[in-house]
């Protein structure tokens, strides 16, 4: 296994490279002078044209400052926000850990729901749960987020007035917990309050409900086709055939039926936090997403270009955590084999 993972990190080098190279070059290729866009009116001033551009090193060669972004995300500095003029890596480490809450518990919410959906689904094949769970996921799998985000925070939030539609926290709970972990629900509960705990968790539902959804949709639909799969194999064949009960072999069908299923939700962890730009707009959550947009309007390229390159850098992370996952779901992995049916 841990040949395994190093073999894997040593191929992620080659992958971020070209993957920095790319998120460069989109950005030369654009042609836009972010300092010009960022001053606006101010842009005719050519000295402050010049200061700004000798500041943030726009004057060198590109290759000069394709090398300098890779050295920095490097060492995880992605540069000097050009619109505040602060660490872009500090402004990602102050609102990553709201994005990651959003994203784990929409995770968490869409794996519950959409693998319950799903098992019931593949178990109850060409019944009325089957249609029922899949007519669902069809309906889920088609809904705008946008558009979801719009009608829960206009429904719950503004007609029937159950629940916040922005920010983290109530302003009177504002610093009310010390800030250990970043994500409010574990800094509540370290901190000992319930009251603060419930309120964090009242402004968490509907952007978590929103984002979860597609993501709901698609792991009911995988786990289904992954379950009917493992149904037709020989061993479920050989143990129905002995008469042995669903509560006999029903764990070994599910935990086949879990590989496809895993890498899926490996794949989409990394697309809630990339994804959550919508969501994250409609309901003022003060993450990741809503900063892109912030840095997107601003024109402020130093910004931009660091957010993507970290979130790259998670989805390549991510990617290998869900390879060492298969290792403890299927033991093949562990003794050097490869997967052979998946």
């Amino acid at each position: 296994m841990a040949a395994f993972l190093l073999k894997r990190l040593l191929l992620a080098v080659p992958l971020l490279l070209g993957a920095s190279l790319l998120i460069f070059l989109i950005f030369e290729a654009s042609g836009a002078d972010p300092v010009k866009r960022l001053l606006g009116e101010r842009s005719q001033d050519a000295e402050l044209v010049a200061q700004l551009r000798a500041e943030h090193g726009l004057d060198d060669p590109a290759h000069v400052r394709y090398f300098r972004f890779v050295a920095g995300a490097a060492r995880g500095d992605f540069g000097r926000s050009m619109r505040t003029r602060r660490s872009v890596s500090e402004e990602i480490r102050e609102r990553f850990p709201a994005t990651l809450e959003l994203a784990l518990s929409a995770m968490m919410l869409g794996v519950l729901l959409g693998m319950s959906a799903g098992i019931v689904s593949g178990l109850k094949r060409n019944t009325v749960w089957d249609y029922g769970a899949m007519t669902g996921a069809l309906l889920a799998v088609s809904l705008p987020v946008f558009w979801v985000g719009l009608l829960l925070a206009w429904y719950f939030g503004e007609r029937l007035e159950w629940l916040p539609i922005d920010q983290r926290l109530s302003l009177k709970f504002s610093g009310a917990v010390p800030e250990r972990t970043g994500l409010m629900l574990v800094d509540t509960v370290l901190a000992g309050r319930p009251d603060v705990f419930r309120n964090a968790l009242a402004h968490l539902v509907l952007p978590a409900v929103t984002l979860c959804l597609v993501k709901t949709a698609l792991l009911a639909r995988m786990t289904r086709s992954s379950i009917l799969e493992v149904l037709q194999k020989d061993f479920v064949r050989t143990a129905r055939a002995k008469g042995l009960g669903p509560g006999r072999w029903l764990y070994h069908v599910l935990r086949n039926a879990l590989i496809p299923v895993v890498t899926i939700i490996g794949l989409e962890i990394p697309a809630l936090l990339g994804g959550a730009v919508i969501t994250e707009t409609i309901f003022s959550w003060p993450g990741i997403g809503s900063y892109l947009i912030e840095c997107i309007l601003f024109a402020d390229a130093t910004a931009v270009q660091g957010i993507v390159m970290f979130l790259t850098m998670v989805f390549i992370l991510v990617n290998i955590g869900v390879d060492a996952m298969y290792t403890v779901i299927d033991p093949r992995m562990r003794s050097g084999g490869a997967v052979a049916e998946a």
